[in-house]
């Protein structure tokens, strides 16, 4: 029974990941910008601990 609960919690984690990848995918060819994580992160830094 263990085993059936935590595979099918996996089932329920890959489809929240497959939705986060469409919902992203759909953002990006409607136009949304990439953004470098790296950039970000430095200007918030400068932004809110400086």
């Amino acid at each position: 029974m263990q085993q059936s609960i935590e595979k099918y919690e996996q089932i329920l984690e890959d489809k929240r990941i497959d939705e986060a990848i469409a919902q992203a995918k759909a953002e990006y060819n409607n136009g949304a910008k990439l953004l470098d994580a790296k950039e970000v992160l430095s200007s918030l830094r400068r932004k809110h601990f400086k």
